[in-house]
Parts: structure tokens; C-alpha cells; sequence
């Protein structure tokens, strides 16, 4: 896939959205000089080139009563592949991320807990099982 030329509006857009993703393309081309349509379209590229491949939300989970971050390796044992274990962990309410390495094939974890007994259980799956994780688990 060729590379996306991206200039300096661009990326003055693209800290627009970093900062907040609900910004009106009308507030983002008062701030970066530009029409509205004008700025609708390059937000529209960045899009359709792949460059954004989404809008998220950032959540402070203190205030849902989660005030500890744990970083957790997940372990399994059987055969489920690392794409089930990602999925199974990232359907968990404290699980804010999953990630993975190029280097090891072992996932980890980044979730919220509101006590450490919930870390704990946080770093084990929350109760839920991986599909096919075979025996021993």
C-alpha cells in the first residue's frame, strides 16, 4: 500500500482529533486556517487512506471505581490461539487494552481495578476462559 502524503495541516488536523474527537470540522478550520469543506475533506482522506482508523473515547476509570492500573501477562495453557485470548480478554469490563509483541507471543493486559483481590482476578480472565484452551486450564 502506497504511503499517504501528509502535510503540515494534516498533522495540525490530526492533533485536533488526538485532543478530541468530537471537535466540529467548523471548530478544527478556525484553529488550522482553513473552510470547513476544506477541512471536512482532508479529515475525509485521512480516513479513507487509513491514517484514522477510528474515534475513541478516553475514560477515567477512578471515577467508575476503578483507581488501580494493572498490567497483567496473560498465561494459557492448551491451544487457543493468541487472536481468542486477545478476544476473550478484551470483552472483560476492567480490561481497558490488550496488547501483544512482536518478540513473544504472550499477550498482555492494561486494566482498571478497584481493589487488589480485583487485580487479581483482572490478571486471570475476570472468570471467563479462552475458547478450546484444552486441559489444565
Amino acid at each position: 500500500m502506497p504511503e499517504t502524503e501528509v502535510d503540515e495541516l494534516d498533522h495540525a488536523i490530526l492533533r485536533l482529533l488526538h485532543e478530541d474527537a468530537r471537535r466540529t470540522y467548523a471548530d478544527m478550520a478556525a484553529r488550522v486556517g482553513l473552510s470547513t469543506a476544506a477541512t471536512k475533506r482532508r479529515v475525509d482522506r485521512l480516513r479513507e487512506s487509513g491514517v484514522i482508523t477510528g474515534f475513541t473515547v478516553q475514560v477515567d476509570h477512578a471515577k467508575l471505581g476503578w483507581p488501580v492500573e494493572a498490567f497483567s501477562e496473560i498465561r494459557y495453557a492448551g491451544t487457543a490461539s493468541v487472536s481468542e485470548i486477545v478476544d476473550t480478554a478484551s470483552r472483560q469490563p476492567e480490561v481497558q487494552a490488550v496488547y501483544t509483541s512482536p518478540v513473544t507471543s504472550t499477550p498482555w493486559s492494561r486494566s482498571g481495578c478497584a481493589i487488589s483481590r480485583t487485580c487479581r482476578r483482572s490478571s486471570t480472565g475476570c472468570g471467563a476462559t479462552a475458547p478450546s484452551p484444552g486441559p489444565g486450564r
